[in-house]
């Protein structure tokens, strides 16, 4: 489940929520989900005037065989894509339901994070840490919060996105040039 928060923060932060499934990811849905967030964050970008972006990461559906199929070389690009590449300032990256088992991966993936990012890095023990940062109107009832459900979210921006689909196909026809 990759979602936003459909309102901006008092700050003007949008919040990205991501969530895995409850079936076992492939590959390749790593790659979607990449894809599905880039969308999400560029339409974000094209239609609301946003300072950051702040992603919180459920690691509830994290296991080890999952974590297996993330190549160094994956994370590296999708870090690349996220943090140089991507026009938006991510401004945090918020933790949630972080087990022993995945902390290690953790430990890796920040090795690979700017400085001031990995500051920024912060694991919450409790959803209740998460409404002490947020006004509960931002975190989604799965989190203790007043927001729609992650699913009801996630469906909203899916139907927007089919009665969209002309901005989704013009997106798509993006490329770039690598001319000298």
């Amino acid at each position: 489940c990759l979602t936003m928060v459909p309102q901006l923060t008092e700050e003007c932060y949008r919040i990205l929520i991501l969530r895995l499934p409850k079936k076992n990811m492939i590959t390749s849905d790593f790659r979607d989900c990449l894809k599905y967030l880039l969308l999400l964050a560029d339409f974000s970008l094209a239609n609301a005037s946003e300072a950051g972006q702040i992603c919180l990461v459920d690691c509830a559906g994290v296991t080890i065989s999952c974590l297996r199929q993330l190549t160094i070389s994956f994370m590296r690009t999708a870090i690349c894509l996220l943090l140089k590449i991507y026009p938006c300032r991510m401004r945090e990256i918020r933790l949630l339901n972080v087990n022993r088992m995945i902390r290690p991966f953790i430990s890796m993936v920040k090795v690979l994070l700017p400085t001031k990012l990995k500051q920024r890095l912060v694991i919450h023990a409790s959803y209740s840490d998460l409404l002490e940062r947020f006004p509960a109107e931002y975190i989604p009832k799965d989190y203790g919060g007043d927001g729609d459900s992650c699913e009801d979210t996630s469906e909203n921006w899916r139907r927007f996105f089919m009665e969209n689909r002309i901005w989704i196909e013009e997106y798509d026809k993006l490329t770039t040039r690598d001319e000298k």
